[in-house]
């Protein structure tokens, strides 16, 4: 899966909750995004392409969460689509990517 390693302020998934740092992706529309690095494509650019569609529209998003107050949670969200303006993604050892 994919590390969120933060939402963006003003995203629908950051409004409702949805989505938090340290939650890992591990489906995208009922597809495990764990074979998506090592089918040739880079992890993230799949998972951008993958979770990117019309505005308004639906994406399900498999979601485990190991912070959650009740335990480790595996949930099925629904997120709907909007635009994202400034939106950089990063990979693991990317040189451009900001220090934490």
């Amino acid at each position: 899966g994919s590390t969120v390693m933060s939402v963006m302020r003003g995203s629908n998934a950051f409004n409702f909750g949805d989505v938090e740092a340290g939650d890992v992706i591990a489906a995208v529309n009922g597809e495990a995004t764990a074979n998506w690095g090592k089918r040739g494509f880079d992890l993230a650019t799949e998972l951008v392409h993958r979770l990117s569609g019309p505005r308004n529209t639906g994406v399900s998003v498999t979601i485990y969460r190991a912070t959650a107050p009740s335990g480790e949670t595996l949930t099925v969200k629904t997120l709907v689509r909007d635009t994202i303006d400034g939106c950089r993604v990063y990979t693991l050892g990317d040189s451009s990517a900001p220090e934490p």
